[in-house]
């Protein structure tokens, strides 16, 4: 789930803001002309940027062109390297800041920021070192994976999980594994699963129980080490089911197949006893269950958008792992969630590609078509959906908080998904099925 490091930057203070329109959507390509290039922007500081924009969204790719639709784009400034976030129950977005790996609250630091629903900064809180996935439980405390140094520890520097309190208090810190790789899921005893990535590189990850090697950990809610479970190799995403059993997309070494280095799916029961190993994509990274219990599987690939063997696509599977199908999306899928109507949000762009494709969120019918792509900043990564439909998505970026098209920040469209993000059962973590 991560594939870049984080650098030392330092902001000045002030701050802008900046309204573009745009109503037509390129003649060549169907996209709209967004604020994707590579410009980058003076230094900003930390207090409130937003832009507004209105952009003509249309489909791409092999299905059908969706019909223009404009939807409002406002960006702000949350901290440097924006990796995951999440909602809380009064609609506060959290957002995890990978930052230079320094825990702290200046700019460039490592840290967790907190924006209102209209993107007002209520506050910015020290977790640990590159924090990078991120989910709220039912008493609307943050959990916080930092990736670390891949030292398991408490320590500053050490991979571990943050807890903070609804106020961004430091409730514990807690020992999980070896660099956990962003895949954080609650589940409805209240119970925190993490992925450890294990591998110091993009190297696949050796799987197995020991410190240094890729598995998953269970916390109990009071951070108690419940369990260490084998899925695969470098394991990144994470979902629960209705029935709560955990899926784990494990991207490996990029060959697609149901051995240990493989690029596969997992599912686990709630004990941790593997069900069964399932074949999707290359580089399986982010997972997701829609409202009839299938899995969506984001397949980064090798860039390419296509369904080729080794394209960068996304996968449908049954609830008992089948293959229902191979879609379209964009390249270098990272993060996908679904919609309360079942339609399924991808971020495209993290890492390094060459794809006219990159740098942008596609919207996936329930059947698979391609219903419409939004442009985004520089890396979109993380991605959540409000009570609204407001789709919050995080940029990496180049490090740099500020609201330029290459910078780090967090943008939301506003009422482009249908309903609230879907989870498959009513709490902890929201918004749930409540």
């Amino acid at each position: 789930m991560r594939d870049q490091r984080s650098r030392s930057l330092r902001a000045s203070s002030g701050k802008e803001a900046t309204t573009v329109r745009n109503t037509s959507p390129d003649p060549t390509t169907g996209q709209a002309v967004g604020p994707h290039g590579p410009t980058r922007t003076g230094r900003i500081g930390s207090g409130l940027v937003g832009i507004g924009l209105i952009a003509s969204l249309a489909g791409c790719g092999t299905s059908a062109t969706a019909p223009p639709a404009a939807t409002e784009v406002r960006t702000y400034i949350a901290g440097s390297s924006c990796f995951g976030n999440a909602i809380d129950a009064s609609g506060h977005i959290w957002i995890a800041n990978g930052g230079n790996g320094f825990p702290g609250t200046a700019s460039g630091d490592s840290n967790v920021t907190e924006l209102s629903p209209s993107g007002t900064v209520i506050g910015t809180y020290v977790a640990g070192s590159v924090p990078i996935g991120i989910a709220v439980d039912r008493s609307g405390n943050v959990w916080v994976e930092n990736y670390g140094n891949g030292t398991m520890g408490t320590a500053t520097g050490d991979s571990n999980v943050t807890e903070l309190s609804p106020t961004g208090t430091v409730v514990g810190t807690y020992v999980v594994g070896s660099y956990p790789a962003g895949g954080i899921a609650i589940d409805r005893s209240g119970n925190v699963w993490v992925t450890n990535w294990g591998a110091a590189s993009e190297t696949a990850g050796t799987p197995g129980t020991a410190p240094g090697q890729s598995n998953v950990t269970e916390l109990s809610p009071t951070g108690t080490l419940m369990g260490t479970y084998v899925a695969g190799s470098s394991p990144g995403g994470i979902a629960i089911d209705a029935s709560g059993n955990v899926w784990v997309a494990n991207k490996g070494d990029g060959n697609q197949g149901t051995g240990l280095t493989d690029g596969n799916v997992t599912e686990l029961n709630s004990s941790g006893t593997t069900i069964g190993t399932y074949i999707a994509g290359s580089h399986p990274e982010g997972v997701a269950i829609d409202p009839g219990g299938n899995v969506w599987v984001v397949n980064k690939g090798n860039g390419t958008p296509g369904t080729a063997v080794g394209d960068s696509n996304v996968t449908k599977l049954s609830p008992s792992g089948e293959v229902i199908g191979t879609y379209v999306g964009g390249s270098l899928p990272e993060i996908v969630a679904v919609d309360a109507a079942g339609n399924v949000w991808v971020t495209n762009g993290y890492g390094v590609g060459t794809s006219a494709k990159r740098n942008s969120v596609t919207e996936l019918s329930p059947s698979g078509t391609l219903i419409g792509t939004h442009v985004t900043g520089a890396q979109p990564y993380g991605l959540a959906i409000d009570r609204s439909g407001n789709v919050w998505v995080t940029n990496y970026g180049n490090g740099t908080p500020g609201t330029g098209a290459a910078d780090s920040n967090v943008q939301v469209y506003v009422g482009a998904a249908k309903g609230p993000q879907y989870f498959p059962y009513a709490g902890p973590q929201w918004p749930g099925a409540e």
